[in-house]
Formats: C-alpha cells, sequence, structure tokens
C-alpha cells in the first residue's frame, strides 16, 4: 500500500525545503500532501505561493500515515496558535507514525508536547528534529521507518489480551 505523507505547514513556510521533500517523497513511492489550516494558498517566506492540497478540517490525522512539519520560523508560529493545528500533531504522534519536523516546525513539537524520548528514556526512533545540515539523513531514516509504518514502542498503556 501506498504510503500518505502529510507535510504541514502555514504562511511564512521555507518553499525550497517543502518543494524538495515533496518531490523526494513522490520519488519513493509516497503521497504527501501540503496540510494547512485553511484550503487555497500559502504565501512562503520568499513571497511565492503554495498550493495547499488539503486543509486540516477536510484530512484528518487517521488519513495520513506519517508527518512532516516544514521550516518557516512563521509557519511555525502560525500552526503553534492554531489548535487543530496542535491536535493534528499530537495524533500523528499517539497512533505511533513516523514524525519528522524540519527547522522552526521543531518549535510546533515542543508546543504540541511531544516528548523527545519514550517513557522509558529511550530514544523515540520514528521522531526527527532536523536542521538544514542534517535533513538529508533524517530525511532518509524517515522514509525507511515509514516503510515500517508505526513505532508501538510509543504506547503507553499495556495490551489487553
Amino acid at each position: 500500500a501506498t504510503r500518505r505523507v502529510a507535510i504541514l505547514a502555514g504562511h511564512g513556510v521555507e518553499a525550497a525545503g517543502v518543494k524538495a521533500i515533496y518531490a523526494d517523497l513522490l520519488a519513493a513511492g509516497a503521497v504527501p500532501r501540503l496540510v494547512a489550516p485553511q484550503l487555497g494558498q500559502l504565501t512562503a517566506a520568499d513571497g511565492g505561493k503554495l498550493d495547499i492540497d488539503i486543509s486540516i478540517e477536510a484530512g484528518p490525522a487517521v488519513l495520513y500515515d506519517a508527518l512532516i512539519v516544514a521550516d518557516g520560523a512563521a509557519s511555525a508560529a502560525m500552526l503553534m496558535r492554531d489548535a487543530d493545528a496542535l491536535d493534528f500533531v499530537r495524533q500523528q504522534y499517539r497512533h505511533c507514525k513516523p514524525v519528522l519536523a524540519v527547522g522552526a516546525g521543531v518549535e510546533l513539537l515542543l508546543k504540541a508536547g511531544l516528548p523527545a524520548t519514550l517513557e522509558n528514556g529511550a530514544p523515540d526512533l520514528s521522531l526527527w528534529r532536523a536542521d538544514a545540515g542534517s535533513l538529508d539523513a533524517a530525511l532518509a531514516q524517515f522514509k525507511q521507518a515509514l516503510a515500517g509504518h508505526r513505532n508501538f514502542q510509543r504506547e503507553t498503556e499495556a495490551v489487553v489480551l
């Protein structure tokens, strides 16, 4: 089955980074979707426009297999003020899906309260915080995790048999 990846962004997003990630995911056989609080277009940090594929409301977190939070200081600030965006991030995490935050997008993970480690203190191998220098390596690991789908090590409640 083809993996659907939400690329969450707001106005002020770093367009070049989004386009590169989108193309990389497409080439890997995934189905990336640019997700934003509202439909229409995003005005990027460079003044360019990006077409939004779907709004958070129309495309809830359950529709996606993974999440990438795009870079951009203004984008992150906008999303941090949006309750639906914060909930979208929390749901992706709670459902044990791979999550990658790029640059300023890391701030959204912090605001959403996502822990940096698993409950037992071990690193979460399906959660990445990347900057420009580490993005290629993080994206490669993200795609590998995407193939495996979910990280059930995040589950905090005992499984009832």
